[in-house]
This record gives structure tokens, C-alpha cells and sequence, in this order.
């Protein structure tokens, strides 16, 4: 054997090329670099809008939630803020009113200032989360909303409690609309637009429709002739009477109604007055028995 033999050369292979297995498809999104397990840019956008409009509705009834834990701190802040509120009632639409005391059991005046309440302060958080506390303002409350807005701020002390409690470095300011007021035909459609912008950020933000008895109108309700009230007032005591049972009644010319009584008065059109009467009466001739008639 030789001692030095010329070794040929072996040619190397070239690597063989990883093949997918012929009986697995590759799908054609995932050929064009998009891949099927993962969201789209759209879905990543939409999950985040999602996500920061839960993060908005959990902030929002958190500052909700302080607030009024700061009102039932406050030394007879509820209290007096429904004592208000109990006298400005006949101020909401009557008709809901109706519709929602037909549908409903249980202590009916108490529910409507309870919520009330939270409606002023759900309103007042959305200021404070839209950073809406100084002049000039984009959002605006409605009529009943300023109606116990106002209330509020009668308490000076406790109206900053609660602007504090929701993070605010200072009271809120105030924004109101004097019911006497006439607005020209400029700033009405502001306010409309202003208050349209409050009511998208309440759905947006506590996931619901405003209620329609709270958010009716942008200016605060006026106060009805005080005749008219008076009427009202009458009104509901006899319906009230009439409902207590027979044993609770008063006879009057062996009647046990006591409208049917009235009627029977030969004083009864000189008592009653009816609300079209009312409205031309002035209001100087209003008397402090309501079943005395103006002179």
C-alpha cells in the first residue's frame, strides 16, 4: 500500500429544505403574513375602546360613590338636600310621575329623591372626569339636574365635601340657567348641544340611558302659579281622603265621599278652583287656606 494515497474528495449534500407535511394546509391569511390567532389591528383598537370605556364606567361610579359616602358624613347634608328636593317635586314632569307611581310599590317619594340625588351626582362626576369645573363649559345639566344642583350648593360646606370626595381640587362652578330667563334662539341650541354632549358621556360612562324624568330640558322648571298649586294640593288630599276607607270619612249631608260632599256643598264652585282660573288669579290674592277663595 502506498504510503501516501490521494484521498478523493466526497461531495457534501446540500441541506434538504423543511417542507411543510403535504397533509397540513397553510391558510391563505397566514401566507400573507397575517396570522388567524391573533386580532387585527381593528380588534386590538376595538378592545381597547372597550377596555377604557369599562375603565371610564368603573371611575365613574367610584366618584359616585365617594360622593356620597362624603354626603352621609356630612352633618344633616342628606337630609336637608331631600328635605329641598321633597318641596320641588311638583317641579318634575307630572306625567311621568304618574306612569312611574302607577308602576310602582313601595315608598314612591322616597325612591324619586333617592334618585334624584344620584343623578346630580352622577353629573357631577362626569364633570370631573371630563375635567369640565371652570368656565367656559362643555357639558350642561338639565332642568331638574340644576334643580338639585342648586339645592346642593345651598350647603356650602357639604357641596365642597363632595366636590373633594370626587377629586377635584376645588368646588365645582356653578352653571345655571335662570328659569326666567329667555333664551335667544343661539343659546338655546348651545345649551341643547351642550346637554346632548352630557347625555352621549352618561351612556358612555355608566353604561345607561339617562332617565327621562331627571334629563327633560335645559332650562330649571318655573314654579307654578301658587293658586295652582294650591289646586293641585287639594286635589291630592281629597283623592287621598277618598282612598282611607269609609270609616275614616266625615259624613256631610249623608254623603261618605268627601268630593261627593263638596259637590253637595252649595259652596262647592266658590271653593274649588280649577287650574285655567287659577293661572289669571293674582298672585297677591292668594290666601294661607286653600279653601278660602280669593276676593
Amino acid at each position: 500500500m502506498p504510503e501516501h494515497e490521494e484521498r478523493t474528495p466526497v461531495e457534501e449534500e446540500p441541506a434538504a429544505v423543511a417542507e411543510a407535511p403535504a397533509d397540513v394546509s397553510v391558510p391563505e391569511a397566514e401566507r400573507e403574513g397575517h396570522s388567524t390567532c391573533r386580532p387585527t389591528h381593528a380588534d386590538d383598537a376595538e378592545e381597547d375602546t372597550e377596555k377604557v370605556e369599562k375603565d371610564e364606567d368603573s371611575i365613574g361610579l367610584s366618584a359616585v360613590a365617594s360622593a356620597r359616602t362624603a354626603l352621609n358624613k356630612s352633618e344633616k347634608g342628606i337630609a336637608q338636600l331631600k328635605k329641598a328636593l321633597r318641596w320641588k317635586i311638583h317641579l318634575l314632569d307630572e306625567q311621568q310621575l304618574q306612569d312611574l307611581q302607577d308602576a310602582h310599590t313601595g315608598r314612591f317619594e322616597d325612591d324619586i329623591l333617592d334618585g334624584w340625588v344620584e343623578e346630580l351626582l352622577r353629573f357631577l362626576a362626569l364633570k370631573t372626569l371630563q375635567d369640565d369645573n371652570t368656565r367656559p363649559f362643555q357639558l350642561a345639566p338639565s332642568g331638574p339636574v340644576t334643580v338639585a344642583w342648586k339645592a346642593l350648593m345651598a350647603m356650602p360646606s357639604t357641596y365642597a365635601a363632595v366636590s373633594l370626595a370626587m377629586g377635584n381640587t376645588h368646588p365645582i362652578d356653578e352653571d345655571f340657567v335662570a328659569p326666567d330667563v329667555a333664551l335667544e334662539a343661539d343659546e338655546e341650541r348651545h345649551l341643547t348641544k351642550r346637554l346632548n354632549a352630557t347625555m352621549r358621556a352618561y351612556t358612555r360612562c355608566f353604561e345607561e340611558q339617562p332617565p327621562a324624568l331627571f334629563w327633560k330640558g335645559v332650562q330649571e322648571p318655573r314654579e307654578p302659579n301658587p293658586l295652582v298649586q294650591i289646586y293641585r294640593t287639594a286635589r291630592q288630599l281629597w283623592t287621598g281622603m277618598a282612598n282611607c276607607g269609609n270609616d275614616a270619612l266625615e259624613t256631610m249631608n249623608g254623603c261618605t265621599s268627601p268630593k261627593v260632599a263638596m259637590d253637595a256643598s252649595s259652596e262647592a264652585n266658590d271653593i274649588l278652583v280649577d287650574e285655567a282660573t287659577a293661572d289669571a288669579v293674582d298672585v297677591s290674592s292668594v290666601h294661607a287656606n286653600p279653601f278660602i277663595t280669593a276676593e
